[in-house]
């Protein structure tokens, strides 16, 4: 179900991508049209459902977190939530004591994160017996071949922890973990802090990598595109050969407050508005799947006091799934009609947790330009996908948009974002 909100404002956003690090340098990536999705080097040439994927290679966490010493204790996917969190933070001009710090709320939406094969080496190495495994030899030799605060660096919560105190931020602190769900998640969490006068600001969003040797295997190859030789043409969503999803990993954050027009504290500057969410459960092999997602998107949008005739576009999953593009198709069709639908993962894949705020940040950039990209890899839509999705760039004043996630165990969650000018 959904709540009415009140103004939430997005001031600042930050992000960190396979298309660029930053908010320029996305920007730039996403106008030209590029991809993200390349072979994997330690993988390319071997016969791998693995080979190809979203990964970012030229991250370097120093310029942004700080202390560097507690780069020790972060894998990947946790820096990436921490600089993507300071980028929001600098994009909204915010300065420590422009807030009291038990007013700043942090709310980060994580995937599960798994240390890779090299890091366990050595103590497996040590459980072998004559040439065999022996477990009885775990305890022992786990404890002695991996570093003491090497869980640390993997716990999902960790993300929120880090950028709570990195930004001395002590007002209410949260992970969720949801899937491809997460960050949206954590946007409406902050939303409703902000609404029961918990706290002032919020940073919120997700980080996450689905790209780690071992989560992949863990996760198997079912759900991903079969046909690998060019991976800048996937993913393929709505179109009518795709055949399963590229991963990818990244980390979208927003700096929130619903304070930023009307306090005599230091405004921020308002760069879009949160104005109604829906949320919900069904499970996707239902046959009612559609609707109920269809259901959300009417709630998302009475809560947010908008008609869909309104909608400038859709930002859709659209993970290039076969049966998950189809019916989030149908569900927009019957929901909203004709309104331009555009699917960022086109261009990234599926960045796990960090998807829905990345994509996110991805339409507020179209507005900031005037401008609609494509969705890429469109050849022949599926002609079981009612739905019209954007092939070229249309220049288009700033409009009302839907963004949509969806979670492969069910969850769904609906967000209704409109221009900072807009009446909420």
């Amino acid at each position: 179900m959904a709540e009415s909100i009140g103004r939430i404002t997005i001031c600042g956003m930050g992000v960190v991508s396979p298309l660029g690090i930053g908010l320029d340098a996305f920007w730039e990536a996403l106008s030209q049209g590029r991809s993200g999705v390349k072979f994997r080097p330690f993988l390319d040439g071997k016969q791998s459902p693995y080979r190809i994927g979203a990964t970012i290679d030229d991250f370097d966490g120093k310029h942004w977190i700080k202390p560097r010493k507690a780069m020790k204790v972060m894998s990947q996917p946790i820096q990436f939530g921490c600089a993507a969190a300071q980028m929001a933070i600098d994009s909204a001009g915010f300065c420590s004591g422009d807030r009291p710090a038990d007013r700043i709320a942090v709310v980060v939406g994580s995937n599960p994160i798994y240390a890779d094969p090299p890091e366990m080496a050595l103590a497996f190495a040590k459980c072998r017996v004559d040439g065999q495994w022996d477990i009885g030899n775990w305890g022992d030799q786990f404890s002695s071949a991996v570093p003491p605060l090497w869980m640390l660096q993997y716990l999902p919560n960790m993300a929120a922890a880090h950028i709570s105190i990195g930004q001395d931020a002590r007002g209410p602190s949260n992970s969720i973990c949801q899937e491809n769900c997460s960050s949206l998640l954590a946007v409406i969490e902050s939303g409703l802090l902000l609404q029961r006068g918990w706290a002032d600001i919020a940073l919120a969003g997700g980080t996450g990598s689905l790209t780690s040797l071992t989560g992949m295997v863990y996760r198997g190859p079912a759900t991903l595109a079969g046909q690998v030789e060019f991976p800048e043409l996937l993913p393929c969503p709505f179109d009518a050969e795709r055949d399963g999803q590229v991963i990818g990993e990244g980390a979208g954050m927003l700096f929130l407050s619903q304070d930023s027009a009307t306090t005599a504290a230091k405004p921020f500057r308002p760069l879009a508005n949160i104005s109604g969410w829906a949320r919900g459960f069904c499970p996707p092999d239902r046959d009612d799947a559609p609707r109920f997602l269809a259901q959300l998107i009417r709630e998302a949008l009475a809560f947010a006091e908008i008609k869909a005739s309104e909608l400038g576009h859709v930002n859709a999953h659209a993970a290039g799934l076969p049966d998950v593009d189809r019916w989030e198709a149908q569900a927009i069709a019957e929901s909203v009609g004709e309104v331009p639908v555009v699917a960022w993962k086109s261009y990234f894949g599926n960045l796990g947790a960090g998807s829905g705020a990345v994509e996110m940040v991805a339409s507020i950039l179209c507005w900031q330009h005037h401008c609609l990209l494509p969705t890429r890899n469109l050849r022949q839509l599926d002609c079981e996908c009612p739905v019209r999705v954007l092939t070229e760039r249309i220049n288009l004043p700033p409009k009302p948009f839907l963004k949509i996630s969806l979670d492969p165990t069910g969850q769904m969650v609906v967000v209704v974002v409109q221009p900072p000018s807009a009446n909420v």
